[in-house]
Formats: C-alpha cells, structure tokens, sequence
C-alpha cells in the first residue's frame, strides 16, 4: 500500500523494526525542513546517518535518502527512485 500513496502523493517511506516485526512509517517534516516520524504516538526526529533518535533500531530508507550539507546544516531531500 506504501507504494501506491508514494506514487500518488509523493510520500517518503522508511521501514523499521518494532517489536517483534517491521513497521512502515510516513515521514513527515517539521517546519524547520527536518524529517521525522511518528510511532506510538510519539514524534521521533530522524537523524541522516540511519539512526532515530531515542530508538535504537536503525531504519531501512524504502523511497527516500537524505543528504547532509555542511554548510549551515541544511538537509537535502533527494528522492531515491
């Protein structure tokens, strides 16, 4: 299903061990431009190096890939496709 919604909308995707199985999760931005995601409830910043913070499970990028720019600390969102 998270395919169709990112060939409709354009929605990024991420994979991610909960529990005992993976989640699927939208990510979202704040208005700071920074992309994070919400599990349980709880709004968890997610980090460009494959880590969430406060989780200590790495995610899996399913549509998206995030580039750090050093200069001023700016993230660039590059589609993966």
């Amino acid at each position: 299903m998270w395919k169709l919604w990112h060939k409709l909308f354009g929605w990024d995707f991420i994979q991610l061990k909960y529990g005992w199985g993976t989640k699927i999760r939208r990510v979202r931005y704040m208005p700071s431009a920074y992309p994070y995601v919400v599990v349980c409830g709880s709004i968890i910043p997610i980090k460009p190096n494959g880590v969430i913070e406060d989780y200590p499970y790495e995610y899996t990028p399913l549509t998206w890939r995030v580039e750090v720019t050093r200069q001023r600390g700016n993230l660039t969102v590059v589609g993966k496709e």
